[in-house]
């Protein structure tokens, strides 16, 4: 489409990489029990594009993000949250001992901050959704109910790290997303996010409506992450890879995943004879080499 750039680069070096009918999303939406006919009025389909600069994917157009009665619909969807996640303890033991303060971007109930704060860490976090914001302040915790574009104002350098959780897939102006990140970091501090991995078969071919719009806006990879150091003033310190979870191990059976189907092509066995034993053996063996849902990528600013 012309006059389209990408939300990293700013640059027209974009590819088409897929257009899909908005119907199909639609329908696969209310399959699920969720209307979300209201953000694909007038647009018959959506198309995935791919930065040429820094191999990121995004859809297109970037109107058709949730809203806050999505993400309510979203909360009544089994499995949707999870109290504990990986990436909370990942980057909870790479903080520096000398942190003083952290801002987390898109907090929701606080189990990051509550963890912060009984480590003695003063944390402070930003939600969007009021539900999560009160829950946050019973709790004690230092949370506003407020945009980054607008906590930036007042927090110019404030911060010794900034990190999010499955919040960037969400956000479909990307540049402006990670420069109002930078403008709240210290020089030298560490700017941390955890996404999906869309590499990772899990999320490829598992997350299903839940790694399109109006919930996901783009698509990452260790590449399109580790490329972010070209356009901001970042250099990158670490990529960490979830490893496959137990609790996941049922789904990842169902899935059409390429580790174990390229193996068992291999020894000339036929898909269809595959037992559920042999797949879970086969998994017991392979799991240290299959990545979970979310990579985290660290930044130093510069």
């Amino acid at each position: 489409m012309q006059n389209l750039k990408s939300p990293i680069s700013g640059s027209s070096n974009i590819r088409l990489v897929k257009d899909i009918p908005s119907i199909e999303v639609i329908t696969l939406y209310q399959d699920a029990g969720i209307d979300v006919s209201r953000f694909f009025e007038n647009i018959l389909n959506i198309s995935i594009y791919e930065c040429l600069d820094s191999g990121y994917q995004f859809y297109y157009p970037f109107t058709i993000d949730g809203d806050g009665l999505f993400y309510q619909d979203l909360r009544s969807f089994p499995g949707y949250f999870r109290e504990w996640k990986w990436e909370y303890g990942k980057v909870s033991s790479i903080i520096p001992s000398d942190t003083q303060k952290i801002l987390e971007i898109g907090c929701g109930h606080g189990t990051f901050l509550s963890h912060l704060k009984s480590r003695g860490i003063k944390g402070t976090g930003i939600e969007l959704t009021d539900s999560s914001v009160k829950e946050c302040i019973q709790k004690g915790l230092d949370v506003k109910n407020e945009l980054l574009s607008t906590h930036k104002i007042k927090h110019l350098e404030e911060y010794d790290i900034v990190c999010s959780f499955q919040v960037l897939e969400h956000i479909s102006d990307v540049s402006s997303f990670v420069n109002d990140s930078l403008k709240v970091l210290k020089k030298g501090g560490l700017l941390t996010f955890a996404v999906p991995n869309n590499e990772a078969s899990l999320v490829k071919y598992g997350s299903g409506i839940f790694n399109m719009p109006p919930h996901h806006m783009g698509l990452w990879s260790k590449n399109s992450l580790s490329n972010l150091e070209k356009f901001f003033s970042v250099k990158l310190q670490n990529i960490y890879f979830e490893p496959l979870p137990d609790y996941e191990r049922d789904r990842y059976r169902n899935l059409n995943f390429p580790a174990i189907i390229n193996f068992a092509y291999k020894l000339n066995w036929r898909i269809g004879s595959l037992s559920k034993r042999l797949l879970s053996f086969l998994l017991q063996i392979f799991k240290n080499q299959i990545k979970g849902h979310t990579i985290i990528a660290v930044f130093k600013k510069i």
